[in-house]
């Protein structure tokens, strides 16, 4: 760590370890696709007190007589600084602060940790902010632009369902002493390798963003649906979802419904830009949906 970045030792301040993975859409790559992600910590060094006060409020961080005293933070006694209830994003200010997060050499995230008395991420809302291989911003309608330009790229659909898998696993594997997890095959290839990264990723983003350490053993298997009686179960309630959303067939879910604890629908941005968690006390109906079917 660069000795700029050492917070104050003299118990006046506390500071979190404040980290923001940014996604790089490199135009200059031959493969642009995924987007290349970079991890940077903020340089209390280079920040005026007005800037770390800003930055650390547009956090969320709470004021420091609000904090428990508490010694340096070592990686054997993982706390937060601040605690919120479901997902939680960034407000869009952090971007004028940009140029005080420092690149991460090799994502080592874990250098110096113990200088610091919590842990704090930037989390903007999803696809809303990308850079380009300068660092320079970029937003998703330029990079869609840019692909209108390159018609050779093609989507590739692993890249969106290894995307959710790191976010369904999130805050997910860090309460067991291990896990053994079953994917669905697609196609002829297993992909468990890919899988397993993308189960790596959720460790990361979870780490980053409450700096908790999952590291239960992990088991990752592929199978057919016809030969694994649990996703067959599952099959069909994201059948059944299929039904709602899509032709506006409530009955089908209706059936199901009682033995999901909670459905996520990350594209309903209307009210909040987490989406919209539908629940047994907010239950999911054709007339929630966005755009429900006629």
């Amino acid at each position: 760590m660069d000795a700029t970045q050492k917070p104050a030792t003299d118990g006046t301040q506390q500071r979190p370890l404040l980290t923001w993975l940014i996604l790089v859409y490199d135009r200059a790559a031959e493969e642009r696709f995924p987007f290349k992600r970079k991890w940077y910590r903020f340089n209390y060094g280079r920040a005026t007190p007005k800037q770390m006060e800003d930055v650390l409020r547009i956090c969320g961080h709470r004021k420091p007589e609000l904090l428990p005293n508490a010694p340096p933070l070592g990686l054997e006694e993982p706390r937060v600084s601040f605690q919120l209830g479901g997902t939680t994003f960034t407000s869009r200010q952090i971007i004028e602060y940009r140029n005080l997060f420092d690149l991460v050499p090799e994502g080592d995230l874990q250098e110096g940790i113990e200088q610091f008395s919590g842990f704090l991420s930037v989390t903007l809302a999803h696809d809303s902010y990308f850079e380009d291989e300068n660092e320079k911003a970029t937003i998703a309608t330029k990079v869609q632009e840019h692909n209108k330009k390159h018609p050779a790229y093609r989507y590739h659909p692993n890249q969106l369902y290894d995307r959710c898998v790191s976010r369904l696993f999130k805050e997910r594997l860090h309460k067991e002493e291990s896990y053994v997890i079953q994917f669905s095959r697609r196609g002829n290839r297993a992909r468990t390798e890919a899988l397993q990264t993308a189960i790596e990723q959720a460790r990361n983003n979870l780490r980053a963003s409450w700096g908790i350490e999952a590291t239960s053993p992990i088991e990752i298997m592929a199978a057919k649906p016809a030969d694994a009686g649990g996703l067959q179960a599952v099959d069909y309630m994201l059948w059944a979802l299929q039904r709602l959303y899509e032709r506006g067939e409530e009955r089908y879910w209706e059936f199901v419904a009682a033995k999901a604890s909670l459905v996520h629908d990350v594209d309903d941005t209307r009210v909040n830009e987490y989406g919209v968690y539908y629940t047994k006390k907010n239950p999911l109906k054709k007339e929630s949906l966005k755009n429900p079917p006629t």
